[in-house]
């Protein structure tokens, strides 16, 4: 090589390299230098965030979650897999965020999904706590919904490695029912009669006010609103049955 610095592009973070360097005057080699050694760091605990905008939510109500990086430097590529508990919460799609675009969603087993990220330009490399990636859930059912990092591997434009388990991170968000038809604070009868009455009509036609008759939040009352007002009432412990 000409001049008086060297590039070693070929090293993996946490190793430690020997070096030797030699002059030379065309042919003629002058003395060997001391060995020196350099390691260059490994980035400190990355993790792969998850954070639930919302604390909480209701049923059939979406809710959004953030996946990002931090503790890295010039990431520019990401494989990570999630999981929820699909009992509680349903996976709906996601958003793309600038500069960063998804070229794999793969859906495996109930409650697992797996992508595959890519930045869109050098200028989008990951070097501080950032946002990459979108992604939508709708919750099912009255509990406490999670989203789970389990694995996740990601790149620069050297080399890749592996997040560990630890610094795979998972948040919650606690999914209430609606409140009760007449709020009230208890399901009683009158809010089935209540939804009888608006039985037919959209959720924009009601007195909503002083109700809540969409029960499930789909636009309109229908059956499955009454239904569920029965199953509410049903499972009320203040309610004495009528038997």
């Amino acid at each position: 090589m000409n001049g008086t610095s060297f590039k070693d592009s070929e090293v993996t973070p946490g190793v430690e390299y020997y070096y030797v360097v030699s002059a030379y005057n065309e042919d003629v080699k002058g003395t060997d230098s001391k060995e020196v050694s350099a390691t260059i760091p490994q980035n400190l605990n990355p993790i792969l965030n998850v954070t639930i905008n919302e604390e909480s939510v209701k049923v059939n109500e979406l809710f959004t979650s953030y996946i990002s990086l931090k503790n890295v430097s010039d990431i520019y590529a990401e494989d990570f897999t999630l999981t929820y508990n699909a009992d509680l919460i349903e996976y709906v799609g996601f958003e793309e965020i600038e500069g960063y675009k998804v070229f794999s969603e793969l859906k495996g087993t109930k409650g697992i999904i797996r992508f595959i990220v890519a930045s869109q330009g050098e200028e989008y490399g990951i070097n501080k706590e950032t946002n990459f990636l979108k992604i939508i859930f709708k919750a099912k059912a009255i509990g406490t919904g999670t989203v789970d990092a389990i694995k996740c591997r990601v790149a620069d434009t050297i080399n890749e490695y592996d997040i560990d388990e630890v610094g795979c991170m998972q948040d919650s968000v606690i999914i209430k029912g609606p409140d009760d038809v007449n709020r009230s604070g208890s399901y009683t009868l009158v809010d089935l009669a209540i939804g009888g009455f608006y039985f037919g009509k959209t959720a924009a036609e009601t007195d909503t006010v002083n109700h809540v008759a969409d029960q499930v939040a789909d636009g309109n009352i229908n059956n499955d609103d009454l239904v569920y007002i029965v199953n509410q009432i049903l499972i009320n412990p203040n309610y004495e049955p009528n038997m």
